[in-house]
């Protein structure tokens, strides 16, 4: 599968999205990202390509215009489920 097939899958997976430790405890407090900022991202955010990997990684960006920072996640698709692996942020667009 093709990371523009993952891309358009992943709403299939909205209801099965885990956040990892790593992502819970160390980004989203260092960023002042929610659990509704994920899901906001994840929704409707672009396919970031550059941090995509095979076979089942892939990188999903969005924009905050207000505080003009780019928000990132990395998420890896399961068989049943969505693990979001890591978030950050950065200024500007990418």
């Amino acid at each position: 599968m093709s990371f523009e097939e993952m891309y358009e899958n992943r709403i299939k997976f909205i209801d099965d999205l885990f956040i990892s430790v790593h992502c819970s405890i160390d980004k989203m407090p260092k960023f002042g990202i929610n659990e509704n900022d994920i899901e906001k991202i994840y929704k409707k955010g672009k396919l970031y390509i550059s941090k995509c990997e095979k076979p089942n990684k892939i990188s999903i960006s969005l924009y905050n215009g207000k505080k003009r920072t780019t928000q990132v996640i990395v998420v890896r698709f399961g068989y049943d489920h969505v693990r979001v692996v890591t978030v950050w942020e950065q200024k500007g667009k990418l």
